[in-house]
């Protein structure tokens, strides 16, 4: 099953969201792999907790630069909940979930 991020930020229908608040996915057991591609022009941190940064530090996310994807799959699988930031004012992401 693929099922695209469900935000009160959706810039349009599908699986676009701003990337103005940090929750992209909430934990989820069931969760095999997500796919973010950074659809925007600013670069996207993301990260396994809501103190995910844009900045150097302990925090700091994984970063995607324009045009890039950020894959997670297989094991361990990481189920907690992801987090992306972006380093500048309207970032978006096409952020996609795969489930059992």
């Amino acid at each position: 099953t693929v099922s695209p991020a469900s935000s009160a930020t959706a810039t349009s229908a599908g699986a676009t969201n701003r990337v103005t608040q940090p929750t992209v996915f909430p934990s989820n057991a069931t969760r095999l792999g997500v796919l973010i591609p950074n659809t925007g022009t600013t670069n996207i941190f993301i990260g396994f907790n809501s103190s995910v940064t844009a900045t150097s530090g302990a925090n700091q996310g994984h970063k995607i630069i324009p045009g890039g994807s950020f894959r997670l799959e297989g094991y361990p699988r990481i189920t907690t909940a992801v987090h992306a930031i972006s380093d500048a004012a309207s970032g978006t992401i096409a952020a996609h979930e795969f489930t059992a």
